[in-house]
Formats: structure tokens, sequence, C-alpha cells
């Protein structure tokens, strides 16, 4: 589901890498440059707040070229892909969205705002996902950046077929370095879900 950019704005912080504390460089799978071309890049971050800390913790981060986005979906079975189609079809309204969103000013913080699904305000989640969808160092507005909390999450969870899963798991395992005692967060979930 590509939807034409509204707006590019220029790579907010939220979407820098946590370890270097700059714009994601390379592709996790691949490791080309993902500022080749003009490809887009996905970029997706897994957070946790902690409000004892007054913080927030990444769980998990990456930037993955559209190609190798791609070449991993068609990994995952036909029963998942239409499950997860029908759930976003039946529970989000993105051309609308993205309507509505156009008219605001082009601060990121208006898409990230509220679960995508569920509409919770980002300020009452403690466990939640960002995506965005980037060419070179610019963050499209369209369809993507969004947040999903993860009620949202654990019910997509429910969509995908056990091969699915274990191909997600495969991915977590190989590429997310997700530690071990935040893994049952997790394994029934979505990670992936652009």
């Amino acid at each position: 589901m590509m939807f034409e950019p509204v707006r590019a704005l220029a790579m907010p912080e939220r979407f820098f890498s946590s370890e270097t504390g700059r714009p994601f460089e390379r592709c996790i799978r691949c490791a080309r440059s993902l500022y080749r071309d003009g490809a887009p890049y996905l970029i997706e971050k897994a957070l946790r707040r902690v409000p004892e800390y007054d913080a927030t913790e990444v769980i998990f981060e990456y930037a993955m070229c559209v190609g190798c986005s791609e070449a991993l979906w068609k990994r995952f079975s036909e029963e998942s892909l239409r499950n997860i189609d029908a759930y976003f079809a039946s529970r989000v309204d993105f051309e609308g969205r993205v309507r509505r969103l156009a008219g605001m000013p082009p601060d990121v913080e208006h898409w990230l705002a509220h679960c995508v699904v569920k509409e919770t305000p980002a300020a009452e989640l403690t466990e939640y996902q960002i995506a965005g969808l980037c060419v070179g160092d610019r963050l499209m507005l369209s369809h993507l950046p969004c947040l999903i909390g993860m009620e949202a999450m654990d019910e997509m969870g429910g969509c995908l077929s056990a091969a699915t899963k274990d191909e997600l798991d495969g991915f977590a395992d190989e590429f997310l370095g997700i530690p071990p005692e935040l893994r049952s967060l997790f394994k029934d979930t979505n990670v992936f879900f652009l």
C-alpha cells in the first residue's frame, strides 16, 4: 500500500540511529548504502517508556531498503498477507488520515501522535513501534510515518500463520538482537508491519 508522499521533511532525530545519534546509513539486510540512487527505505523502531526514569528505551531499530523489505514480505504466507491486509482495511482509513494530516503543519509529531489503529494517544502508550518511509535524508509524509501500540501489535500477531511467525522470529534472531529478557514481548507479535 504505497501512497504518494504529501511532503518530505528533513530526517527527524526520532528516526536517527540510537547507537550513533545520526541518520541510519546502511540497510540491515544487504548492507548497501541507503542513499544510493534515491531508492526508498524504511525505518522501524520499537520503544518502551520507562516512567520511573522519565525515559524511553529503544528495544530494537533498523533501516531496510525497500528491495529487502519486499523480499521479506514475499516469504510471508498468503494467509498472513490476507489477514494483515484485512486487519488494516477494517480498522484504518489511511487515505483519510493522509488527507487530514496533510492540512497540518509539516511536523512528524502530528503523524505519531496516536496509535494508527486504536487511536490511543502516544503519551498513554508504554510500548509501541514507529515506522517511516525515507528517501535519502528525507522522511516522506504519506501513509507513513505512523505509530502502532502494543495492543494493536498483539492483535496483528494473531493474524499471522505459524510459518510467518517463524520468518519473523528468524529475522529478529539474525538482525535485531532483541535482548532475551524482552524476547517474550515480541515472540507472537508482528515486528515488521510496513
